[in-house]
């Protein structure tokens, strides 16, 4: 634990994410900005740059929704391409505040940003930093649009850092749904050194010493369905001093460790790191005073030795270079910092420096089990560390390895508090200023190794080492008549274990009284028996280990014969007359394998909906929206093509005489038409001319009609905008109303498009409607074919194959044919 705060993880991933689509985007940017020519580059590049930090958000934001790899691809794809699905909501251009609703969809104000590109485009007017919130009255800006941009990726930001606190992964921590509302508190509360805790146990030896308690567990309990995996435990870790945590397989120790280091929030009681309180608030400073090395090894397989070591360094604030601390731990004082690093990457290769720095550019994937593990240890050394907490850090180290861990903890625990749990008895008792064993989540007894021994040990272990001999007969009856001499005064004693030069008998604790006598007898006898030399100790930490399991089982209402029951099992799974062959044989794997996938799918529901339940709702939107398509393709809607078509806009008039009757039809008709202007232009100016200099702001100029007699006959001549649509025919239409009358509708001009598509070829009969299809299509099969493909990957690494292959008569195609 290096007490880094999540959001500073989801930051790093953000930027990374921001690079790789950086790239896509600057290289689109560069390839379109020589064709951009009214724009600002940087303005361009902006727009595009913001975008790519958008859609970085919008995938943090999706991480703190879907928890898993599967999920998060998937629902991000899906959500993504309904965000670009619903930029078809358009808006008119003069309704900004519905546009801003809409824009809150990243996807939608990068779209809108893009049109105010292209209406300055077709204006032939340069957009810039200082005119990109001009024209708001007319259209929705491109100023605006980019301020939306820049919200969203506020908004979406704000609701990830929302829900990694109140809906995180797992079983860590939540805090309240409205966290944000309640005053943060900056003084962490502190702990009481005594309480009900420290209430006196026959099985729990009371702390004599003045150091401080850094781990201070109360009546902690977690419960993930019925049955607590950490029943109501008070437990102490005092500064100065290794306590060895140990228990059964189930017994709640890596439980207990996720507890303390907040990887999973307790379901009731209290822990107290350094004196103060782990809470929801409180939880980041806690956490910065624990170094932590898991059960399994949390390594990256591509970074190195060194590349490791450094970021955790890095990460843990310490300014000491690991490599040079290792270099020049030969010749500098022993500052603490040096030493700790120089030990860690000691105790990862015990070789000479020269081979250490060799091997510490080996890349994680590349290193042994124990190296692994080696390495793990170092991570939660490398820091500074108050608190130190191993979870089984020796396991698959050999016994040289062993060794080593055990002589840099003994020196590191000088002013540091470290917890760890092991399997290895020797290692425990070799290692643990205090032990304690849990049983069943509860803790049952803790105290020093002499007490846990004088406490629970079923005796004393007296070793007989004895002068080999080189006849065997002679020397088993010489063990025999020793044993004969030990039961004489002891007649308790039984066999621990013998070999050709040793005898270990286990003598009862009540048989205290007798143990002068027996050492004179066999002082006395020494000579006659080949007694070397002989020693008495308490019992093994071991046999105290298997003490403590025997009475909680003996308490314990449901006990079960599991001996007898393994054996009747046993024999069954054994028994020959079980054994099928060639047609039922393939019947009964096939049944099994689909049992088998029964079971998974019943587990892994959300699976199913990906890969049947949401492209089945996707089919189904496809063939309504096909289906509505074809009735549309018969008859479309109709499309008035009146002046009223174009607006806003401006139309220019050149009337010869304004008070003739055209003159005075066309002025009325411009005027009666809302959000149409005109503007006039004396006879004497050509009209081309007054085009041409005019200034390219809104609202645009969609027409202008020029009118004048000639030899008796009215000459009109109408002026289009070629970037309007149907131009042509609106432009003589209002000319047809000025000439008839002054309403604009007098003579009305539509657009009623018809297809037979019988009568037309199917090249021709395609439609971007139909292109949008396609692909909708072509996700759909993908999202099924790849559901399958996925269970086939996941048994193949998980090796399920090769375990498989071992069955009678199994081969790979069949394993092929049914897990998918």
């Amino acid at each position: 634990m290096m007490g880094m705060r999540s959001s500073t993880f989801y930051i790093a991933h953000t930027i990374i994410g921001f690079i790789k689509i950086a790239l896509v985007l600057l290289s689109c940017t560069v390839i379109l900005l020589p064709q951009i020519q009214t724009i600002s580059s940087w303005l361009f590049f902006s727009t595009n740059f913001i975008y790519g930090v958008g859609a970085a958000s919008f995938a943090l934001l999706m991480s703190c929704i879907f928890h898993t790899p599967d999920a998060a691809t998937k629902g991000t794809i899906v959500i993504w391409l309904v965000t670009i699905v619903l930029t078809i909501l358009q808006a008119t251009d003069g309704s900004v505040l519905l546009n801003i609703i809409l824009s809150l969809n990243l996807n939608y104000a990068f779209i809108c940003a893009h049109r105010a590109m292209q209406d300055y485009m077709n204006r032939d007017e340069y957009l810039g930093i200082y005119n990109m919130f001009e024209n708001t009255i007319y259209m929705y800006s491109f100023g605006i649009a980019l301020i939306m941009m820049i919200f969203d990726i506020v908004w979406m930001s704000i609701l990830a850092i929302y829900l990694d606190n109140v809906y995180p992964s797992g079983d860590l921590p939540r805090k309240h749904w409205f966290f944000f509302l309640h005053r943060s508190n900056n003084k962490h509360q502190q702990c009481a050194f005594y309480d009900s805790s420290d209430a006196p146990s026959d099985n729990i030896q009371k702390y004599e010493g003045d150091d401080q308690a850094d781990i201070d567990i109360r009546h902690l309990t977690k419960t993930y369905t019925v049955q607590p995996a950490v029943d109501s435990m008070s437990f102490r870790a005092y500064r100065g001093e290794i306590t060895v945590l140990l228990g059964q397989n189930g017994a709640g120790k890596s439980t207990t460790f996720s507890l303390i280091t907040g990887l999973i929030s307790p379901t009731s009681g209290s822990i107290y790191i350094c004196g103060n309180k782990m809470e929801s608030h409180s939880i980041d400073h806690c956490q910065r005073e624990i170094g932590f090395c898991p059960q399994y090894n949390a390594l990256f397989n591509l970074l190195t030795v060194r590349e490791h070591l450094e970021m955790f360094r890095k990460l843990s604030g310490n300014t000491i270079d690991c490599v040079m601390g290792l270099m020049t731990d030969m010749q500098l004082d022993n500052v603490a910092d040096v030493f700790e690093i120089s030990a860690v990457l000691k105790l990862i290769e015990r070789n000479c420096v020269p081979k250490l720095l060799s091997d510490i550019v080996k890349i994680a994937e590349k290193l042994s089990g124990g190296m692994k593990r080696k390495l793990c240890v170092g991570i939660s050394l490398v820091g500074g560390r108050r608190i130190i907490l191993l979870d089984e850090p020796t396991a698959g180290m050999d016994p040289a390895s062993r060794q080593a861990v055990v002589e840099l903890l003994q020196r590191y625990k000088r002013g540091r508090t470290i917890l760890l749990t092991t399997h290895c008895m020797d290692e425990a008792d070799l290692l643990g200023d205090r032990i304690a064993i849990m049983v069943r989540g509860r803790l049952f007894c803790a105290g020093t190794s002499e007490f846990l021994k004088n406490r629970f040990g079923t005796g004393y272990l007296l070793s007989i080492d004895l002068v080999p001999r080189q006849s065997s007969h002679h020397s088993l009856t010489q063990k025999e008549q020793l044993l004969t001499i030990i039961r004489k005064h002891i007649p308790e004693t039984r066999k621990h274990s013998i070999t050709p030069q040793q005898i270990t008998v286990l003598l009862p604790t009540e048989s205290k009284k007798s143990f002068p006598n027996l050492f004179i007898d066999l002082e006395q006898n020494a000579e006659k028996y080949d007694i070397n030399s002989f020693g008495l100790s308490l019992n093994t930490l071991e046999q105290v280990f298997l003490k403590v399991g025997e009475l909680e089982d003996a308490n314990s209402t449901a006990l079960i014969d599991i001996e007898n029951m393994a054996e009747q099992q046993a024999s069954i799974l054994c028994s020959n007359s079980f054994i099928r062959t060639g047609l039922l044989l393939w019947i009964e794997q096939v049944i099994a394998l689909l049992r088998k996938r029964f079971i998974c799918y019943k587990k892994q529901w959300p699976r199913l909906i990906w890969q049947i339940v949401l492209p089945v709702i996707v089919l189904l939107f496809v063939v309504f929206y096909m289906k509505n398509l074809s009735t549309r393709d018969e008859k479309r809607h109709e499309i008035l093509l009146n002046a009223g078509r174009i607006k806003p806009s401006v139309v220019l008039l050149q009337l010869e005489n304004p008070e003739t009757l055209f003159g005075h039809n066309i002025l009325q008709i411009v005027r009666n038409i809302t959000g149409y202007s005109y503007k006039l232009v004396p006879p004497s100016e050509k009209m081309e001319l007054s085009l041409a200099k005019l200034p390219k702001i809104p609202p645009p100029v969609s027409m202008a009609v020029t009118y004048n007699t000639k030899n008796s006959y009215i000459a009109a001549t109408a002026f289009f905008s070629a970037k309007a649509r149907y131009g042509p025919v609106i432009a003589t239409t209002l000319i047809s109303n000025a000439r008839l009358g002054q309403s604009a509708n007098s003579i009305k001009v539509s657009f009623l498009p018809y297809g037979n598509v019988s009568d037309v070829s199917p090249l021709v009969s395609l439609n971007s409607d139909m292109f949008l299809i396609a692909p909708v299509l072509i996700i759909i099969f993908a999202f099924v074919s790849s559901g399958f493909v996925a269970y086939i990957v996941d048994d193949l690494n998980t090796n399920f194959l090769h375990q498989a292959s071992f069955s009678y008569g199994f081969n790979q195609d069949k394993l092929k044919l049914l897990i998918g």
